[in-house]
């Protein structure tokens, strides 16, 4: 299955496989808010991740 995992700030939206998706809200500033975490209910064959910085929708310049 594929994730695309967008992440902006507090808004974490995740698509699976083209087909679901799901948004939650996270709280970076927690002292526990350490990382990432990917789990399945199975064993996983692969994992790949590219990770890139997104810019601004607005930029200000």
């Amino acid at each position: 299955m594929r994730l695309h995992i967008f992440v902006d700030r507090s808004l974490i939206e995740c698509y699976a496989g083209g087909l679901k998706s799901l948004t939650t809200r996270a709280y970076p500033s927690r002292l526990d808010a350490l990382g990432l975490l990917l789990w399945a209910d199975g064993p996983a064959e692969q994992i790949d991740m590219d990770v890139w910085e997104m810019g601004p929708a607005y930029p200000t310049h």
